[in-house]
């Protein structure tokens, strides 16, 4: 899943009003949202006042399809609860300022009197990963997040990454399946959930029902390229090395990068190698060298090759 070092989160307002994506956070029913391009915060503890002011604080980007929602800057102001509506726009300046701990604090009295804020509770886990240097006690808030807005599927994605990075993949796997159990719908997200953390505990044929499913939805909605590469080894990893090769084999061609080609072309040079088929394998290595000699993983399989 996507590292950790530098996350965005995001969220959506509801159900039928879209997403909050990749360098903003933006709810359509926040009248003081803004999406104007903020810094990236590198580094925490020294980030400079950065010069335009968004509603989130950003991190690496965890998906390059964006909908952001603009509306007007607000002005400086220490964050406040009007009308039910907490100023996140201010909030996050006053975290860009340093100022995290008392954004912390303000953060809690609002959940306190707002327990089911999704958008309060991701700025709130983000304060424990980027600022505390905590993300442990990041999860129970990301849980209670995706438990307060369920169709949010991004958030239950990042969820995922934290368990992963945090070594907790068999934490992860239960709310999955209590996800899944409370929600009453399959989605990619989920089945790919299950199937990697499945294939992480050591579970790889458990994992391929999943992940196999994970590629039958239509969207966006995940990493095609990664459930390939998990599926891939899901297969490798029970012994199944011709569906391996074919998951190569039948990974679409168009707009694909030459660094994933490459990939793809070392996978299915070894699964070859792995079903004591070298010549196929030889073929498709000098092939592969052909058009780029000096590839030392290419080369390294060639002489490997030799010594079967």
């Amino acid at each position: 899943m996507i590292p950790m070092s530098r996350k965005t989160w995001l969220m959506t307002g509801s159900a039928a009003c879209g997403v909050l994506l990749i360098a903003y956070l933006v709810f359509p029913d926040n009248p003081t949202a803004v999406t104007k391009e903020q810094q990236d915060r590198s580094e925490v503890d020294a980030r400079p006042k950065p010069a335009e002011v968004s509603d989130v604080r950003v991190a690496e980007p965890a998906n390059p399809v964006a909908k952001v929602y603009e509306t007007p800057e607000p002005s400086r102001t220490e964050p406040k609860q009007e009308n039910g509506t907490f100023d996140f726009p201010s909030l996050v300046e006053m975290i860009d300022d340093g100022e995290w701990q008392e954004a912390e604090t303000l953060l809690l009295k609002h959940l306190d009197a707002n327990p089911k804020d999704a958008r309060a509770l991701v700025e709130l886990a983000m304060i424990q990963i980027l600022d505390k240097k905590q993300p442990q006690e990041a999860i129970p808030l990301l849980e209670r997040a995706v438990k307060a807005e369920p169709d949010n599927e991004t958030i239950l994605t990042e969820l995922m990454a934290v368990y992963e990075d945090n070594q907790q993949i068999e934490r992860g796997l239960e709310f999955l399946k209590e996800y899944n159990a409370q929600s009453g719908k399959e989605t990619g997200v989920v089945d790919y959930g299950m199937g990697r953390s499945l294939l992480s505990l050591g579970r790889p044929e458990e994992s391929i029902e999943y992940l196999a499913r994970a590629l039958e939805y239509p969207g966006d909605s995940v990493n095609r390229e990664a459930v390939r590469e998990d599926l891939f080894d899901a297969y490798i990893d029970s012994g199944r090395v011709y569906e391996a090769i074919t998951v190569i084999e039948e990974t679409p061609q168009e707009n694909i990068s030459e660094e994933h080609r490459r990939k793809n072309t070392m996978k299915l040079a070894t699964a070859y190698m792995d079903a004591q088929e070298p010549e196929v394998a030889r073929g498709i290595i000098e092939a592969w060298l052909e058009s780029n000699p000096e590839d030392e993983l290419a080369l390294q399989i060639l002489s490997d090759l030799e010594t079967l």
